[in-house]
């Protein structure tokens, strides 16, 4: 188990132990986000191999319903090398910032794992069919989406891939992402008035 020690100037003498996945919870305005980022200037070069990732609040997330690319965007999702550089340079910001390219790599895995299991399949024939054909393996995505679901069982989320869309599922109903969270935002604001 890989642990990373760390004393930051709030914590003085004592240091923090963390292990792989860690949550800090505390009310608005008491120092979490600023906690984070001084741990995590502190752990260039003590993490050899390890890359820490932040992930915020819900308020800090800015959803969208489609995964389709833009003029100002598609350069930056030409390839999978792109995508998964971008990826990997983006993961030190907020989540907001880099949960696009997350999904589009997620998205391109998947779209590469498929041309592998068919040049497997057409080996496996060529080669005279003998044993097991070569499985599909389950796509990166859907097993991120099986996770959220497991973790969150009232809610279901699901790609689309004919329209690059995503979507929400909770009591027989479907919405884009965008559309269930203003709606959830509207009744939370209206329970707490």
């Amino acid at each position: 188990m890989t642990q990373f020690y760390v004393t930051t100037s709030r914590t003085g003498e004592k240091q923090f132990v963390f292990e792989r996945v860690n949550v800090l919870l505390g009310s608005n305005g008491t120092g979490k986000s600023k906690l984070l980022q001084e741990m995590q200037s502190h752990s260039d070069g003590s993490l050899p191999g390890y890359t820490p990732v932040r992930i915020e609040g819900g308020r800090a997330v800015t959803m969208f319903d489609s995964l389709t690319l833009n003029n100002r965007n598609f350069g930056e999702f030409s390839t999978i090398d792109q995508i998964l550089n971008g990826f990997k340079q983006k993961r030190a910001q907020t989540l907001t910032g880099r949960l696009f390219h997350g999904l589009k790599a997620l998205e391109q895995l998947g779209v590469d794992a498929k041309i592998e299991h068919s040049d497997s399949v057409v080996n496996w024939q060529v080669e005279g069919a003998n044993g097991k054909m070569p499985r599909l393996p389950q796509d990166p995505m859907d097993r991120v989406f099986e996770i959220f679901n497991d973790i969150f069982p009232t809610i279901s989320l699901r790609y689309r891939r004919s329209d690059n869309r995503l979507l929400c599922k909770k009591n027989g109903s479907e919405y884009g992402p965008t559309t269930y969270l203003t709606v959830r935002s509207r009744c939370s604001r209206y329970l707490l008035t």
